[in-house]
């Protein structure tokens, strides 16, 4: 799982897709296992220092420079949102790999969030829209970018 699950993110929403997906999946697999005394836990970390952005990155660049229009549109602020999650830091996914181990050894709850930031980005996942939208274009630095036309 990951905090992106709860705090869909522009650019970000096949990953926040499949991280919902995941989440309910483990709700459904939580409550029919108990029957068989299986318990299955979520560890939902927030940003991890992997070098999954770069390789993301890569693979965007390849595509944009294919699409010079678009390019001209949206790497602004692409290029603003990068700078907006250098700035939050990531942490080091061995904190990950100790929560793995503790949910193995049946220790602590069903669902975990972990991670600098990550109760936060879960916390303003469950706002209103109206209140949540203006402050995700705010952190990332994405507000002159996102404008309505």
């Amino acid at each position: 799982g990951a905090i992106s699950a709860h705090l869909a993110v522009p650019f970000y929403g096949a990953i926040s897709a499949s991280k919902s997906a995941l989440a309910s999946l483990n709700d459904v697999m939580r409550l029919e296992f108990s029957r068989y005394g299986i318990s299955v836990r979520l560890i939902e970390p927030g940003a991890m220092a992997t070098g999954i952005f770069a390789t993301a990155r890569a693979a965007c660049d390849d595509r944009l420079a294919a699409l010079p229009e678009v390019e001209a549109t949206w790497r602004p602020a692409m290029r603003a949102m990068e700078t907006a999650f250098a700035k939050s830091g990531a942490d080091d996914p061995d904190i990950v790999a100790r929560a793995v181990m503790k949910a193995l050894k049946g220790k602590g709850p069903a669902r975990r969030v972990i991670g600098r930031g990550a109760g936060t980005f879960k916390m303003l996942g469950g706002l209103p829209i109206a209140l949540r939208d203006p402050l995700i274009k705010d952190a990332l630095g994405l507000k002159s970018y996102l404008l309505p036309r």
